[in-house]
């Protein structure tokens, strides 16, 4: 049985006990956890000119699967933040070849250059018009070559099923097709297309092509290494035009997030007209940009 003055004892340890504990969290609130400030974005600039070195102003540059562009003012130059890391960018201008290419960006640096674009020579033939609707969808030509059906095809709500952020798990189970990531190695896949061999060799494996992708950051910035087996005989398109470079490294920097449709051609037989080049296959990209 406690007695009065156990009583009192037990009542002046227990305030002790919380004035302990509210001091430690008073502590605690004065002396927050400090936060860790996020790296520093990567600075791209320059210029955009034609092949006579004259600036183009209007024209646009952008990362590919992002929303991050920028228009060059009147005399083409451009300024544009991106978070650090291998990007793909695009350059484009209203009557000029457009332009892809790899870059790996570094943090709180800044990359300036001058990207040339070349200008296009388009005859025009004898215009017939047609009753034929207007189809204003930029997928087309997606939706055509699919009820065509030579090669293989995945839109957008297969690839919402699928719920992945791997380029590799989206084309997985297409037959005479092997793309899978390289270890050790996270930006890069192998890519190999049982159809397209060269001297007994994968794809991936074949020799490098005589012309080189053009470098239009001079010495400032380089596109990404064409990788082991430099231009593969398979070609990677992202939103209608070639990107030069290692199939497996444009892969593996594609979000699949920002994928709506893939085309997928295994061998000659199967290139439609808008994809044939000296390619042996094709994958085709279509993001929601």
């Amino acid at each position: 049985m406690l007695t009065r003055r156990g009583v009192a004892r037990a009542v002046v340890g227990v305030g002790a006990l919380v004035l302990s504990e509210s001091f430690a969290w008073g502590v605690r609130a004065q002396n927050p956890p400090t936060p860790v400030p996020a790296p520093p974005p990567a600075i791209i600039s320059g210029a955009i000119v034609d092949s006579a070195g004259i600036p183009i102003p209007h024209a646009v540059l952008s990362v590919v699967g992002e929303s991050l562009r920028v228009v060059t003012d009147s005399q083409g130059r451009f300024r544009l933040a991106v978070p650090p890391g291998p990007k793909l960018l695009a350059a484009r201008a209203l009557g000029y070849r457009p332009l892809m290419w790899t870059v790996a960006l570094v943090s709180g640096q800044e990359a300036t250059g001058r990207i040339r674009l070349q200008q296009l020579s388009i005859v025009l033939p004898g215009i017939t018009v047609t009753a034929e609707p207007y189809v204003s969808s930029r997928l087309a030509g997606f939706y055509q070559r699919q009820r065509i059906g030579f090669g293989k095809y995945i839109d957008a709500e297969t690839i919402e099923r699928r719920f992945t952020n791997s380029m590799a798990d989206l084309l997985q189970g297409i037959a005479g097709v092997r793309v899978s990531p390289v270890p050790g190695d996270p930006l890069n896949y192998l890519v190999n297309f049982s159809r397209c061999t060269v001297m007994g060799l994968p794809a991936a494996s074949a020799p490098a092509r005589a012309e080189a992708p053009s470098d239009p950051w001079g010495t400032s910035i380089s596109p990404s290494s064409t990788g082991r087996s430099g231009m593969s005989t398979v070609g990677v398109y992202v939103d209608g035009f070639r990107v030069p470079g290692d199939p497996g490294q444009i892969l593996a920097m594609i979000n699949p997030a920002d994928v709506e449709a893939i085309e997928v051609y295994r061998g000659p037989s199967e290139l439609p007209a808008e994809f044939m080049s000296d390619d042996c296959a094709a994958i085709v990209i279509w993001t929601k940009y």
